[in-house]
């Protein structure tokens, strides 16, 4: 044993008091753009104020991703506590601004899906009322398969599982 070290002290474990490193925010960022979308087509549909108030209530969720992404600083263990605590508290309006953004995804994407069925057939169909049912049946499953996704991904994203 070296002259210089302490036997009585403990020893210094660098990795116990840094946070580990985030991903960069350009590793994600083409989700985010496709949300972004399918959350901005639920604005141009038939009932517009929907749309937007899904966007209005998923915008926490494009904020957390842009600003803590670049600024994530260097915390001491008590500014860690502080902020697990802090993040607790603001997990429930969180996790309905993600429910916002599924919403969102749904509405949007059903609303292109549905729309895009309706108007390719129907000029060439005299049944228009299956045309209209196939319509939303697509934009439905379409709906879904967009809000699973993107439950899915955001849960992942924002709450990794512990190693």
């Amino acid at each position: 044993m070296p002259l210089s070290e302490n036997p009585y002290e403990s020893p210094r474990i660098p990795d116990a008091v840094t946070a580990p490193q985030a991903p960069p925010p350009g590793h994600h960022g083409w989700k985010f753009v496709l949300l972004g979308i399918a959350i901005a087509c639920g604005i141009v549909s038939l009932a517009p104020w929907l749309g937007v108030l899904f966007a209005i209530f998923s915008a926490p969720v494009f904020l957390r991703y842009f600003v803590y992404g670049w600024k994530r600083p260097q915390m001491t263990p008590w500014d860690y506590a502080g902020s697990r605590a802090a993040g607790a508290f603001g997990a429930i309006g969180f996790g309905l601004s993600i429910l916002a953004a599924v919403s969102g995804a749904f509405f949007g994407t059903c609303n292109v899906a549905g729309w895009s069925v309706a108007f390719s057939t129907l000029a060439t169909n005299i049944h228009y009322e299956r045309v209209i049912a196939a319509a939303v049946a697509i934009g439905v499953m379409a709906g879904l398969a967009a809000a699973v996704t993107a439950l899915v991904w955001l849960v992942r994203f924002y709450y990794p599982p512990r190693a």
